[in-house]
């Protein structure tokens, strides 16, 4: 039986919902998604999609249009839970920069682009200040405080190979502080030693 594209965003989206992840993808902006490959996969570009595929895991990352691919089964398996630097094992270097490079540049198709929506390269310093204190920060305010959305986020917690806490009063992940700051100096100084 064939699913209804609306049915699997619904699906995607509650699923990415229980996770306490983000559920923000819209029926709009997955069909984008699936013309924009032609409806084939978008990993190994010859057979047709059958899937939502989540660039990175659902339980990290949730599903939004910076998330969601088309996907056949077999490159599907084949990625597995690879994230980050470790989706090289599975496939070329060149063709996972070019779908991250894809998913970074897709806008929300409900966001209107203007001074309060256009990216922020640095959240202003006076805002950091309602964090001090806090030992962890879950993924939302690491970004907030950062100035970074999620999924470049997530990039930076993978390429560092930062551990994520939960705990048991809800299902969010969480960063140390002392993680987010360590992530924030990687951000100033990219090419310093420390973080490589």
């Amino acid at each position: 039986m064939r699913i209804s594209e609306t049915d699997r965003v619904k699906s995607h989206l509650s699923a990415a919902r229980r996770a306490g992840t983000l559920a923000t993808l819209t029926l709009a902006e997955w069909e984008q998604t699936i013309n924009d490959f032609n409806g084939i996969c978008a990993y190994c570009k010859i057979r047709p999609f059958v899937l939502l595929e989540h660039f990175s895991p659902i339980y990290i990352s949730g599903t939004h249009v910076n998330n969601c691919l088309p996907a056949c089964d077999a490159c599907n398996k084949r990625k597995g839970l690879y994230t980050g630097d470790d989706l090289f094992k599975a496939f070329d270097r060149a063709l996972i920069e070019e779908l991250r490079n894809y998913l970074d540049a897709r806008i929300p198709i409900a966001m209107e682009v203007s001074e309060e929506t256009k990216p922020r390269v640095c959240t202003p310093k006076a805002e950091k200040g309602k964090y001090e204190g806090k030992k962890f920060l879950d993924y939302e305010e690491a970004g907030d405080y950062l100035g970074i959305r999620h999924t470049a986020l997530y990039h930076y917690v993978t390429d560092m190979e930062i551990e994520t806490h939960k705990f048991k009063r809800n299902r969010k992940r969480y960063l140390a502080m002392d993680d987010v700051k360590r992530i924030e100096r990687a951000m100033e100084e990219p090419w310093s030693e420390e973080v490589a």
